[in-house]
């Protein structure tokens, strides 16, 4: 599975999610990281953000059943290959064209970035008084 600061870090900051974005994941290798901007199609029934919320709360039972029936099956030296792959200037071009930033890490050190990460946006949103749970 690909997970992303929206995955791991801003949802479980300012939303209850049915998972724990530290204990049910391995974190196995960063890829990169990207700006976020929100786009949704002109016929989604949503005006604003809270709208568009509302209108994905309900597939978050789908989400909950899938991530529980997953089985974690490491594969030996996955992160040492992405991180090769990340070397190559093809990928980072590649990348660089779709506004990703290489940002190779190993298992533990992206286990980190994950906590370090729902600090961070755990913060945000208790500061700001920001949560999509009413």
């Amino acid at each position: 599975m690909v997970g992303y600061v929206g995955t791991h870090g801003t949802n479980p900051a300012v939303r209850k999610v049915p998972y724990d974005a530290v204990r049910d994941f391995t974190p196995i290798a960063m890829v990169g990281g990207t700006p976020n901007i929100l786009v949704v199609q002109p016929s989604m029934p949503a005006a604003d953000l809270k709208g568009v919320v509302a209108h994905y709360r309900g597939i978050a039972p789908a989400i909950k059943e899938f991530i529980a029936g997953q089985t974690m099956m490491m594969m030996p030296g996955l992160a040492a290959e992405i991180g090769k792959a990340l070397a190559a200037k093809s990928l980072q071009d590649r990348l660089a064209g779709e506004a990703i930033e290489p940002m190779p890490m190993t298992s533990e050190q992206f286990g980190r970035f994950i906590q370090a990460e729902l600090v961070r946006w755990g913060a945000l949103a208790r500061e700001r008084k920001i949560s999509l749970d009413d």
